[in-house]
């Protein structure tokens, strides 16, 4: 679907308008380059392994033995300067990723973690020497396929970005008849520059969608959720920091929905996320609470063209910015360990407060389903969690 399908808008009329047009066209062209490199990378990958795996055993051995002495293993990325090793082990608790720490410690780290580091501009090189065993060597090349996927996707995200806020901004021209809506992208434009990238509220959000993304990828398929990331009009728009997409059997009780029959079997549920820090007697959250009925109104009567979600809901703690940006400055202070400022966010019960918000109403609202419930606590206890359970 174009640009211009989406937002239902025409194509671009004044000389200004074709300038911007050029613009997101030489970004579409560079985000067809990226495809087309990431299906490369990961094509390279795929036949280096096999390669590999069909080597007699003693030069597999010798492959690997000379890629360690000689640090010359293939990272299939062009990474920062600062990316990180990880190394792919084998000890009492069968293969894993692991990190060494400045103390001499080892860290476990889940693939979720690698993934979602990349939300704190945190990159690791998946460079260890082959495996020797067959099973595993394909499993471990399977995930770096995943990273380089991943890796690629996320430079294509900022991209796309960077097209929406240009149609909005210079062929929509938004700000000729609502000035709040141009400041809001432009705002958002610049969320990652300075100190904008350092306020509490930004923090907030990226640590809540880093514990729904790495919760998604470990329990998403069981559970039939999945997360996606915000775009820009999501974000200035919708109101929705991000979406979670859970297949329904049935409506959940009180859920706006685009949908009027009573019957979910088969379908999903794109449910809008907006998050804050306000307290509910405060004013700013009360006018967030009429945002969010606003757009809840446009999404009944259809006025919200082409929106990525059906349901939209206000997710809010009672916390003050000081604890926020405490969880995330002992992160930072601490070397901004694999998994993000989330590993250490607030208390435990906070965490499920949050999540029971936002699965509230539906399939898997705590209440209704206790295994999904338990699932979660078994993966914040199993993976590290250092938020107390006070």
């Amino acid at each position: 679907m174009s640009n211009y399908e989406r937002l239902g808008v025409k194509e671009p009329q004044s000389a200004e308008q074709e300038k911007a047009q050029t613009k997101i066209e030489a970004l579409g062209a560079r985000i067809v380059e990226l495809e087309k490199e990431c299906a490369e990378k990961i094509s390279e990958l795929q036949a280096d392994s096999k390669a590999y795996i069909n080597l007699p055993k003693h030069e597999k051995e010798d492959t690997r033995d000379s890629i360690r002495e000689k640090g010359t293993a293939k990272s299939y990325l062009e990474l920062p300067e600062d990316a990180r090793d990880i190394n792919y082990v084998n000890d009492d608790k069968g293969y894993h990723f692991e990190v060494s720490l400045q103390n001499a410690q080892k860290l476990e780290v889940s693939e979720a973690d690698l993934l979602t580091d990349m939300r704190w501009g945190i990159f690791h090189k998946l460079n260890h020497p082959p495996i020797v065993a067959k099973d595993e060597n394909k499993k471990y090349n399977n995930f770096r396929a995943r990273y380089i996927q991943a890796y690629y996707d996320k430079k294509i995200a900022e991209l796309r970005e960077q097209q929406l806020i240009i149609q909005r901004l210079e062929i929509d021209k938004v700000g000729s008849h609502d000035n709040l809506l141009a400041a809001a992208y432009k705002e958002f434009s610049r969320r990652e520059e300075g100190e904008r990238k350092e306020k509490a509220g930004f923090i907030f959000e990226k640590i809540i969608a880093g514990i729904l993304q790495k919760l998604a990828l470990e329990l998403g398929e069981k559970f039939g959720f999945e997360f996606v990331e915000a775009d820009a009009i999501d974000d200035v728009e919708v109101k929705a920091d991000f979406i979670v997409k859970i297949k329904e059997r049935h409506h959940g009780v009180g859920v706006e929905e685009l949908e009027k029959d009573d019957d979910h079997s088969g379908k999903e549920l794109d449910r809008g996320i907006q998050l804050t820090l306000r307290n509910f007697k405060d004013e700013e959250f009360k006018k967030k609470v009429e945002q969010v009925e606003t757009v809840k109104n446009k999404l009944q009567s259809l006025k919200i063209n082409n929106a990525r979600i059906n349901s939209l809901v206000l997710v809010g703690i009672d916390a003050g910015n000081e604890e926020v940006m405490g969880s995330y400055h002992a992160w930072d202070s601490a070397g901004r360990l694999p998994g993000g400022p989330e590993k250490r966010f607030m208390a435990m019960n906070v965490i499920m407060k949050i999540l029971r918000q936002i699965f509230a109403e539906t399939d898997l609202d705590f209440e209704k389903n206790k295994e999904f419930e338990t699932a979660i606590g078994e993966y914040f206890k199993n993976n590290h969690y250092q938020g107390s359970t006070k």
